[in-house]
């Protein structure tokens, strides 16, 4: 009976930071699938205000590739839906321009 004590408390710990573990794995796996799809920023690379998809390109969104500049249009949201962007690429021609998602300033390329 001792015995049973002893590892019911040993695998009640176990079990409880395994349960942690599997927990913040599916956090950060839903994290990184929210690039996937959605609402994403893109680059301008013309810095006018536009809706055009061909004056936008996407790149990677942990960078920010904006310099302060209040007379140009920096970036902007586009919804791509279910698609996915590429690095590089303009939004596809099924995404919409989220309105009033302008950010000031010049975009740099890397």
């Amino acid at each position: 009976m001792v015995r049973i004590k002893k590892y019911g408390k040993l695998l009640l710990g176990v079990a409880t930071i395994g349960g942690a573990i599997l927990t913040q794995s599916f956090t950060q796996q839903a994290a990184a699938n929210k690039k996937l799809a959605g609402i994403h920023r893109y680059y301008n690379t013309t810095g006018s205000p536009s809706t055009n998809p061909a004056d936008y390109e996407y790149q990677d969104e942990d960078n920010l590739l904006c310099q302060p500049n209040d007379s140009k249009v920096c970036s902007s949201e586009w919804n791509l839906g279910t698609a996915n962007p590429v690095i590089g690429q303009a939004p596809p021609s099924t995404a919409t321009f989220v309105t009033n998602s302008d950010q000031e300033g010049q975009y740099t390329p890397q």
